[in-house]
Parts: structure tokens; sequence; C-alpha cells
């Protein structure tokens, strides 16, 4: 069963999906996606509803939601930022209590800041998180805020303000600060984060590594193995480092 559902964060807007399996097994899933929302096509959209369709099957409620800053969810993509998604997360785990967090890319590093401040989550799945704004696109959002201008992208622009709050946050440390047993998928040729910062940021107590293939888009392949070692992450039966 599917539902949308609308939340109040600070008089603005949050919306998303809540699907319900026949054979709920009382366990729920958040998903977080990269900064521009909902995948509307290519790698991402695959891994997210593949992990949609496969969490259900295990028996998992899965929450698929847009960020604050990505349509149908309120507030102008310009003002929003990594802070007002930490907000975003904050909300959706009062709302639906304790849950797992399965995140990739922006959203990966909005986990992160939620899992390091002690909110409630039972275990967390990152995939290629985007610690380096610096080298995305290509280096073209630095050189923008070198030069004080935007990035522009289709869904939105890149501003000065979003790359200060962005690197106020050091993700390395507060990754070794996660105390809940968390996975990091990370990419050998990810352009948003590299494998030895990878490794930096799960010298955790609970936290383990798994290094794929590829870039930041998974290939379908990739993307399959990663849904599967996150149940079985989820489902405590994994955490062994594996490359793809």
């Amino acid at each position: 069963m599917r539902k949308v559902f609308k939340l109040n964060v600070k008089g603005d807007k949050l919306v998303g999906v809540v699907s319900t399996p026949k054979y709920w097994n009382r366990k729920t899933v958040i998903m977080c996606y990269g900064i521009n929302g909902f995948p509307g096509g290519g790698a991402d959209l695959f891994l997210f509803e593949h992990a949609d369709d496969a969490l259900q099957a295990a028996g998992y409620r899965t929450v698929r939601f847009w960020f604050r800053g990505n349509r149908p969810s309120d507030l102008p993509f310009e003002e929003s930022n990594l802070s007002t998604r930490v907000e975003d997360l904050r909300i959706l785990l009062k709302e639906f209590g304790e849950s797992f967090l399965f995140a990739k890319s922006f959203g990966a590093c909005a986990a992160i800041v939620a899992a390091a401040e002690g909110s409630k989550i039972k275990r967390m799945a990152c995939v290629n998180p985007a610690i380096l704004p610096e080298k995305g696109f290509g280096g073209k959002f630095y050189r923008a805020v070198k030069e004080g201008r935007t990035y522009k992208r289709s869904y939105g622009e890149y501003t000065p303000q979003l790359w200060r709050d962005w690197k106020s946050y050091d993700l390395i440390e507060l990754a070794r600060k996660v105390s809940i047993p968390w996975v990091l998928f990370q990419a050998k040729d990810d352009e948003w984060n590299t494998i030895e910062n990878a490794k930096k940021m799960t010298k955790g107590n609970n936290a383990f590594l798994k290094i794929t293939s590829g870039g930041h888009d998974l290939e379908d392949r990739t993307a399959r193995w990663v849904v599967r070692e996150t149940i079985k992450f989820f489902s405590q039966e994994g955490g062994k480092d594996h490359d793809s």
C-alpha cells in the first residue's frame, strides 16, 4: 500500500511516499536521495527503484521523499543546503520512529550528520557520499564559487551559500563519530570521494567499508549487489569488506 504524506518543517511542506508491504516486518527504511531529489532517470533511478522493490519484498516499509529544495516539497533549491536536509531527516525520523537509512551522495552526507548527532537510526547504508564538492562536476562548482558566482544546473543553481554550508561539516570526522552499525559502499572511481577518505570514515567501532567498481553512478550489476548487501546488513547478516 502506498500513501503520499506531507509534513511541516518550519512552515515548509515536506512531501514523500510511504509504501507498506502486505507482510510488513514492522521495520522502516528511509531512502535519502542526492542533491537533485527523486532521480529522474539513469543509474540513480535504477538503484532506488530496485532498492524500493527489494526492501519491500524483504518485508520493510519504505519511505521515499523530496528534500526541501526539490519539488514538490517547498523551498527554492537555491535556499536549501546540507543543513536543511539534516533538518528534514530529523522530522522524518520523528514521524516514522527509529528507522534504517539507505542514502546516496548528498543524501548520504545528511544521513552521516544525523547519525553522528545521535538521531534515532537503527542502521544505515551510505553509497558514495558527496564529501568533496570541489571535485564534483569536474571542478565547475568550485571554480564558480572562487569567482563569486553560481553554478547553474537544470534543477537549480549551486550557490556560494550552499558551498559554505557544505564545507562547514567535517564529514570524515562526523562519520567516525557514528556509533550505530553502518556500512559505506564506496566506488573506486567516484569523483565525489576517495577510497582513502572512505577508509578514514569507517575507522569507527561499528563501521564497515565495501569497495565497489565504477564511479559515482553505479552500473546496474553493482547496484543490485549494493542492495543485496544492504538487506543482509540490515538483517545483521553482513559486515565483511568486499570488492564487487
